[in-house]
């Protein structure tokens, strides 16, 4: 194995004068070190040249951080951030303890892990990114976060990992370190300061979580084969999350925060897709409310504590309307042609094309092909199956958060997709099958989860395109993914233009309400509100707000030598003011004394004066 150095000169702060390699019989010419270097890209020295190294190396993820924040299009920040710079410092984790709770390098830890978060309050400008949000935020997409790990979550599966596949590779052909690799997990005491301490702390930690990780450490058998290093802490960080997730879902209070954490468990497609093409990007607002949703995060704009109403059927808060979108998704008083157009016409649209793809005789809306006089019209036919007949195809979107369903939601999953494919065959599937066809209903929930007959059909239609099992798992992937994504923008399209309205009177949100909330960004001014009318005292904290007196008027003074030419003053006031108190940054006038723009007061009452221009 070559290795690449990198010391410190003796010139450098820190390292040992010119003077000492000399008397050690060092050339001048070769760079010396007392503290420490870097081998292969990994720090070897004390621990303050460590900590200041794994320093360095987390403040230029910060600063890139930042830089990711610029970019216009949030969907392409969290893809970045999920699938590039999230994985920087994973190398440095493996071939460092970064684990140990207290340690210098755990401080850094928490730099990194505040500036990921902030990053993500970001993707949520309009409200604040709490603690049970980020817990989400900071699962794999396969239990219904975003992806992202924290410092902290990667540390010891990561270092433990590594020492893993170096007890099992190393041996082999360097006989003499068994000895120092011994098992972490083992009886005997390490020595202090050791790697091997270092692993058997990680393995401590990670045991108390989960003892199934003892297993995954087990050295291969006979004629096994060795796990690399990323199989194994991807195989302990599954074991973690799963445990973390349980305990999570058991701590949840309502049942639709149950419910639509077990559908977003079914996708894990919607935001892992990269936005490579139209059909596979989320504009900026729309990613916003998806991820508002995915986080249980309400999606109304407005902060305060009145109440919220539909602006379509004018129910409140508590009669119907909730602020996570799943109203707006279910109110029917106009009919609701954004659900049927935006998220129901969309998506099995993609499904024909996927068909076409494959090579199927599909047509869309296909009308009279029951032969009864149901007036039924399928979205989507496939003629001349395999299975003897066609297959009569309806798409149905479901929402987890309806009342009839959520409950049972709650505890199974896909039971709203379940509960819409039962009621689409029974009114369906007596009349299709009369006439020898096959009916097949496509369940779709607000989440993006998919019934396992549409699962099933997918499975199918990747098959019918032959190709390696790379290639049909690439198929797969790409149409899983441009379904996701295209009910994600359904959805949000959908609550975008019916988001619950405020009915407060109050002023817009200021900075006082947010004192308690810490790196976190005060919402914007809610952009949806009824007429405003005049109050006088702030709904979310009770404080009085200034109201401008109507009896004030600007009074001119032309013929005052020690004023400027006008002042505000009360009407009918024909006394100048008594004084005048300079404000910071204001101008005197050419001819008076007093600046422009001061405070005067006349009879214990404060006035603005000064001249609007020369």
């Amino acid at each position: 194995m070559r290795s690449r150095f990198r010391a410190t000169t003796g010139e450098k702060a820190g390292a040992a004068p010119p003077r000492a390699g000399a008397a050690a019989g060092i050339p001048t010419s070769m760079s010396f070190t007392n503290e420490g270097l870097r081998v292969v890209g990994s720090p070897v020295g004390t621990g303050d040249f460590v900590a200041k190294y794994v320093g360095e190396q987390v403040g230029s993820v910060i600063g890139a951080s930042g830089t990711l924040a610029r970019m216009p299009l949030l969907h392409a920040q969290h893809s970045i951030l999920q699938k590039s710079l999230l994985t920087k410092m994973t190398y440095l984790q493996r071939t460092l303890a970064t684990g140990a709770p207290f340690s210098q390098v755990a401080a850094h830890g928490r730099r990194y892990d505040a500036a990921l978060r902030r990053l993500v309050q970001g993707f949520v400008p309009h409200t604040r990114l709490h603690d049970k949000a980020w817990r989400i935020a900071t699962f794999p997409t396969s239990l219904g976060g975003l992806g992202y790990r924290t410092f902290a979550e990667v540390a010891d599966p990561a270092f433990l990992a590594s020492y893993a596949h170096a007890r099992t590779t190393l041996p082999a052909f360097f006989p003499w370190l068994t000895d120092a690799l011994a098992d972490p997990l083992g009886s005997l005491p390490p020595s202090p300061g050791s790697m091997l301490a270092a692993a058997a702390d990680a393995g401590a930690r990670l045991l108390r979580v989960h003892p199934g990780v003892e297993e995954l450490l087990r050295p291969p058998g006979a004629g096994e084969r060795a796990s690399s290093t990323h199989h194994i802490q991807k195989r302990i960080s599954a074991l973690v999350a799963d445990e973390h997730a349980r305990l999570f879902f058991q701590s949840l209070s309502t049942t639709r925060e149950k419910a639509y954490t077990l559908s977003f468990r079914q996708d894990s497609h919607t935001f892992s897709a990269m936005p490579t093409s139209p059909d596979l990007t989320l504009s900026s607002d729309y990613f916003t409310i998806s991820v508002s949703r995915r986080l249980l995060l309400k999606i109304t704009t407005c902060n305060c504590e009145a109440s919220k109403i539909c602006i379509v059927c004018n129910k409140s808060v508590g009669c119907g309307v909730d602020e996570w979108g799943d109203h707006s998704l279910l109110c029917m008083k106009d009919s609701n042609a954004g659900r049927r157009v935006d998220w129901h016409d969309e998506n099995y649209r993609v499904w024909l094309r996927m068909f076409k793809r494959v090579g199927w005789d599909a047509k869309a809306e296909v009308s009279n092909h029951l032969l009864c006089d149901s007036n039924k019209r399928p979205d989507i036919v496939i003629f001349k199956s395999l299975a003897g007949g066609d297959i009569v195809i309806d798409y149905i979107t479901c929402v987890v958060g309806k009342s009839d369903v959520v409950e049972l939601a709650a505890t199974t999953p896909l039971h709203a997709a379940d509960a819409g494919a039962t009621t689409k065959c029974n009114n369906w599937v007596h009349l299709v099958q009369l006439q020898g066809d096959t009916f097949l209903p496509l369940a779709v929930e607000d989440t993006g989860a998919l019934h396992e007959e549409a699962v099933d059909l997918l499975a199918s239609a990747a098959s019918a395109t032959g190709g390696t099992a790379g290639e049909r798992q690439a198929f797969l992937t790409y149409w899983r993914q441009t379904m996701a994504i295209t009910t994600a923008r359904g959805v949000a399209k959908v609550i975008k233009s019916r988001v619950p309205a405020c009915t407060g009177a109050h002023w817009p949100v200021q900075p006082h309400h947010f004192q308690h909330v810490q790196d976190a960004v005060a919402p914007p001014q809610p952009r949806q509100h009824l007429p405003m009318r005049q109050p006088q005292v702030c709904v979310p904290c009770g404080r009085n707000q200034p109201v401008a007196d109507p009896d004030v008027r600007v009074g001119d003074y032309p013929d005052t030598p020690d004023f400027p030419d006008c002042a505000l003053a009360p009407w009918g006031t024909p006394d100048s003011p008594d004084c005048a108190f300079a404000a910071q940054g204001v101008q005197h006038l050419p001819d008076s004394p007093v600046a422009r723009g001061a405070l005067y007061t006349n009879d214990g009452g404060a006035f603005a004066g000064g001249r609007a221009s020369d």
